[in-house]
């Protein structure tokens, strides 16, 4: 009984912390949007992918939590790792080849 509670309020913060996070939120819809739920590219290239789903969605791309360049959306999709994934939401960050994958397992 303890762990399911336990459980359930881990799954509805993971919840809360990707809807309060723009960048989080954008990420996910941005996956929901492809046919593939997989993406491979620069951050760079994913953030001009996000610029664009925000301004269609009206979020506030001038809001501080907002990145503005490639290199703080990776600092970005670093913080919201963990509640992404638990929603599963995958990111791998290679830092070596400087790609980026976000995807949502089959």
């Amino acid at each position: 009984m303890f762990q399911a509670a336990y459980a359930e309020n881990q799954n509805k913060a993971n919840s809360e912390a990707v809807d309060s996070h723009p960048v989080a939120t954008v990420v996910k819809q941005y996956l929901e949007s492809l046919d593939t739920p997989d993406w491979t590219g620069t951050s760079t290239d994913l953030l001009r992918e996000l610029n664009t789903l925000a301004f269609k969605e009206s979020i506030d791309t001038r809001s501080l939590l907002w990145p503005k360049q490639g290199n703080y959306l990776s600092r970005r999709l670093r913080e919201v790792k963990p509640s992404l994934e638990a929603m599963g939401v995958f990111i791998d960050l290679d830092s070596v080849h400087r790609q980026i994958r976000i995807w949502i397992p089959s």
